[in-house]
């Protein structure tokens, strides 16, 4: 590549993907901290993308605190349509300006693809002119919820790169994040049907609402890379692994185990469920006598979230959240994607994994994942331990190992049982007392 001109560098942050995490985290804490001149976005939705130019890049989103909605304003944000030449330009030169950028995108599935505005490309493709000019040094932040995400994405980069000269140490840091907030779109056919929820632009029909927590960890930044951050609020951790397990074996695992009973009970609302002492008992100790305990056991030494009393205050903390009635998340909405839910790798199957191998009894995440193949059941037309068949035969693509299968399976078995006796009670609040006795480890 020629020599570039040198231009005037302007303090730029950079979003990949326009979702709810992106707008209610990154672009929020970007525009709150005063240290960018310019927050541009890259979006493939061209109504969006049209909504946010007719408002002249000034976006609303509602905040879930404990005590109220409040609504927030992010002003002058630059959208652009990655796959429309003349913006996909701009977004490359932002990129090679840009000294903070984060991917808020459906799965790191999505990093690379046939697009000429694939992610990829447009990284690769910025970061060579940045490197070229000896533009400002980069953070990417991967919040994607896999747990290998920087090294997916940087992988992906790698193999776009012009001239081999995109990953000078000094000059670009990819790094996982654990991202513990919880949030959603919610649509309606207009605006003024959204409730109290504003939305995104006048027009759009569709409100983002986000929880006002904001703690976000990440992983340590590689030896010789300097950076300054935009972001005070994140957290560098040097071993982000007990955490990001405590998000998806905890947070994830619960959260789809009270969709699941919300839904098998048919109530729509998990502030609702709140209201139920059996289930929030039931909740709380699969979190801290199951999970919590296998946690504790893994990484005692790891960091004070992992003693007794840290845990503790962990779990406090999340269902308190997590049945927060000014963020009324759907029960439903916790339940989508069920096969994906119960993969062997993910959140519910994983949590039953760990309290395995720690020596952990899960009866009640057995009995969760029971709930969720009730519900899978009801869907496809299939028996339950059908749709449990499947699943295994699903893990064995994934798992060399088939004693554990059988072991996880055998579990969820036994789930599946004591579900059976819930459904023939009427699913009876009182059924769930069998569960409120801590299990034997």
């Amino acid at each position: 590549m020629n020599k570039l001109k040198a231009e005037k560098v302007i303090p730029t942050f950079v979003g990949l993907g326009f979702g709810p995490i992106q707008i209610g985290l990154f672009l929020l804490e970007a525009y709150r901290s005063g240290h960018f001149d310019r927050l541009v976005v890259s979006e493939i939705n061209q109504d969006l993308v049209a909504a946010v130019r007719r408002a002249s890049g000034n976006i609303r989103l509602n905040v879930a605190d404990r005590d109220g909605l409040r609504l927030e304003r992010i002003e002058g944000v630059e959208i652009y349509h990655p796959d429309v030449p003349d913006d996909r330009e701009k977004l490359i030169a932002a990129i090679s300006q840009a000294s903070a950028i984060a991917t808020a995108l459906p799965s790191v599935q999505a990093y690379a693809n046939d697009r000429s505005g694939s992610p990829h490309r447009l990284l690769a493709q910025g970061f060579t002119r940045k490197n070229t000019l000896d533009l400002p040094n980069c953070v990417v932040y991967t919040a994607e919820n896999n747990t290998h995400a920087a090294q997916i994405l940087q992988s992906a980069v790698a193999h776009q790169a012009l001239a081999g000269a995109v990953f000078k140490p000094e000059k670009v840091g990819f790094v996982n994040t654990v991202i513990g907030k919880m949030s959603q779109v919610i649509y309606g056919d207009a605006p003024s049907k959204l409730g109290k929820l504003t939305s995104i632009t006048p027009d759009y029909p569709a409100a983002v609402l986000v929880e006002a927590f904001n703690t976000i960890l990440i992983s340590k930044f590689q030896s010789g890379f300097r950076y300054v951050s935009g972001f005070p609020a994140f957290i560098e951790k040097t071993d982000l692994a007990p955490f990001e397990e405590a998000k998806l074996y905890g947070h994830n695992a619960i959260h789809f185990i009270l969709g699941s009973l919300g839904c098998v009970l048919g109530i729509e609302s998990v502030p609702h469920l709140s209201r139920i002492p059996e289930v929030m008992a039931f909740v709380r100790l699969a979190f801290e006598e199951e999970v919590g305990t296998a946690l504790r056991k893994k990484y005692s030494d790891a960091d004070d979230l992992f003693s007794t009393t840290g845990f503790r205050h962990y779990v406090d903390d999340l269902i308190a959240r997590m049945t927060n009635p000014y963020l009324n998340d759907q029960t439903e909405r916790l339940v989508r994607d069920i096969p994906r839910k119960l993969g062997w790798n993910d959140r519910l199957i994983g949590a039953i994994r760990l309290c395995q191998a720690q020596g952990v009894v899960p009866e009640r995440l057995g009995f969760g994942a029971a709930c969720g193949l009730f519900l899978f059941s009801s869907r496809t037309g299939s028996a339950p331990i059908a749709c449990l068949q499947t699943l295994a035969r699903e893990w064995l693509g994934v798992c060399d190992s088939l004693e554990e299968i059988e072991l996880v399976t055998g579990r969820v078995e036994e789930g599946l049982e004591a579900f059976s006796d819930w459904e023939e009670g009427g699913f009876s609040y009182a059924f769930l007392q069998k569960f409120l006795t801590q299990a034997e480890e």
